[in-house]
């Protein structure tokens, strides 16, 4: 498939500074670089760091400098979600390097914010900025084999599982995608 950007063309660049959502609660901003010290909680939080092969591992603030850097470097669109003005978790999309014509996308929340449509409501708002991007709103995402919370919200937002298997850091990983 023919996509609508450049190779050089940020994804990042054809969203706006924040992302308001349907629900006036829930905004997604871009990343900056003064969300180190918020991402070192995060990636720290026992429930995110047993899903996500944070490499190398975000333990110290010059590990999370490090990340936000390589994050502002790429060719992604990562987001800081905040609920009422709080930064509560992120979303990242960016090009998978497997499957071209489609945009991989990676999400984790602070514990007092999960289980409440958070994340499917920044995916909705997303969808219409990817498909303008990319010609269509095909995504895929990584999750982890043992995150049945995640799974179901997967597949309840409508991708299908592939036989694919990735491996990271001793974890495996199912690869699922919407077309």
């Amino acid at each position: 498939m023919e996509t609508l950007h450049s190779p050089t063309d940020r994804l990042r660049d054809h969203f706006p500074e924040r992302l308001v959502t349907e629900n006036p609660s829930v905004v997604a901003r871009q990343l900056t670089q003064d969300d180190d010290a918020w991402l070192l909680d995060l990636a720290n939080d026992p429930a995110v760091e047993r899903f996500i092969p944070w490499a190398p591992k975000v333990n110290t603030i010059e590990n999370a400098q490090k990340l936000v850097e390589h994050w502002l470097a790429s060719n992604g669109a990562r987001f800081i979600i905040e609920h009422d003005g709080a930064a509560c978790g992120f979303f990242n999309v960016w090009p998978d390097p497997d499957m071209p014509d489609l945009l991989l996308s990676g999400s984790a929340l602070m514990p007092d914010y999960r289980g409440q449509d958070i994340v499917n409501t920044v995916f909705r708002a997303v969808e219409p900025v990817l498909e303008e991007y990319s010609g269509k709103a095909g995504m895929t995402t990584l999750v982890d084999e043992t995150n049945a919370s995640s799974q179901r919200m997967i597949i309840k937002r409508g991708y299908t599982a592939t036989d694919e298997v990735n491996a990271q850091n001793k974890r495996r990983y199912i690869k699922y995608f919407t077309d």
